[in-house]
């Protein structure tokens, strides 16, 4: 299928996000051949929403729906395996809350015939417009470097990066045990030892991100943005994951890894001194993420159960975890 290109998309409980990527893929002014609408366990009615839309009827979207959640990672590990599977040279991946612009497709294409191109990322817009550099970081110029008419980078998320198909041969899917954060860091590490990511600028995709607000707290003056107590439970992928890939990566330094041990330090003083709510609680967090990340055990489950026990302690008495109860959750096997 020479120069197929395929959407992935990965989704849970934002049929109303999810609607409108779905109108921006089917509307691009170079259409796309296949969508795989990858369903993570949604309870919002999502596949009623898309079958009243219209849009099961077309025989190049793909709707899968999974009674267990596995993640964005997950996700993104089963639309591409089945996309790939299917012979599309080109696979496009992304989050639900992605609204690729109407030629963010077409902007791609001048990168496709390059072969020292493996993955071709777009530019990521904010909600207003600008730029939001959180989601790529520039690979630095260095000398005898390729000289090459577009910008390279180190890293992209994955709110659309587009893979080749001779990439995802070579290095595999991402690692669906990740579950949740730091699976693109992990994944561009590998699409960078093969090939160059090319940062297509004019491409661009506005990234409505829908979690909730964070909470303003301020100390010595300074005002940090905090989550509450039942969304920092699943903190705990993010600190994993991170401790994980800084340990076992070859192509990073020990030095970077001594950056993301100071880096934990410094969220464990922010915890104590900033948020001082459910304080053992989130120290728990902290102390399994890095005793897993250490370990390399993908426990999945924990975050979710703590989180559960939480908001239903939070219900019946809304006061702090016990030590007794911080102790038997943290050293819990």
């Amino acid at each position: 299928m020479a120069g197929s290109i395929a959407a992935v998309v990965v989704t849970r409980n934002r049929k109303v996000l999810l609607g409108e990527c779905m109108v921006a893929l089917v509307t691009q002014t170079h259409k796309v051949d296949g969508i795989y609408v990858i369903d993570q366990a949604s309870s919002d009615g999502t596949g009623e929403m898309l079958k009243e839309a219209g849009l099961l009827s077309d025989p190049k979207i793909k709707y899968h729906f999974s009674s267990v959640n596995t993640g964005g990672a997950g996700g993104f590990h089963l639309g591409m395996q089945t996309a790939y599977r299917d012979g599309f040279e080109w696979i496009w991946i992304m989050d639900d809350d992605s609204i690729p612009h109407p030629d963010a497709c077409e902007k791609m294409l001048p990168y496709m015939g390059r072969e020292e191109v493996v993955a071709i990322a777009n530019q990521k817009l904010g909600p207003d417009g600008f730029p939001d550099r959180r989601h790529i970081r520039m690979l630095p110029r260095r000398s005898g470097d390729m000289v090459t008419e577009y910008s390279a980078l180190d890293f992209s998320s994955f709110v659309g990066l587009l893979v080749s198909h001779k990439a995802i041969h070579t290095i595999g899917l991402p690692k669906a045990e990740l579950f949740y954060q730091e699976d693109d860091s992990e994944y561009c590490l590998r699409l960078r030892s093969v090939g160059v990511i090319a940062f297509a600028e004019k491409s661009c995709v506005t990234h409505k991100y829908a979690s909730a607000a964070g909470i303003a707290k301020t100390f010595r003056g300074r005002t940090y943005n905090r989550m509450s107590a039942d969304r920092y439970c699943l903190r705990y992928f993010y600190w994993r994951n991170r401790l994980w890939l800084r340990r076992i990566s070859s192509s990073i330094t020990s030095r970077t890894f001594l950056e993301c041990l100071r880096e934990f330090c410094h969220e464990v003083a922010l915890v104590v001194l900033v948020d001082r709510d459910h304080t053992l609680l989130r120290l728990s967090i902290l102390v399994r993420a890095f005793r897993n990340g250490m370990t390399a055990r993908f426990d999945n489950v924990f975050p979710f159960t703590v989180q559960t026990r939480l908001l239903k302690r939070i219900q019946r008495i809304g006061v702090n975890y016990p030590l007794y109860r911080w102790i038997q959750l943290t050293f819990r096997r």
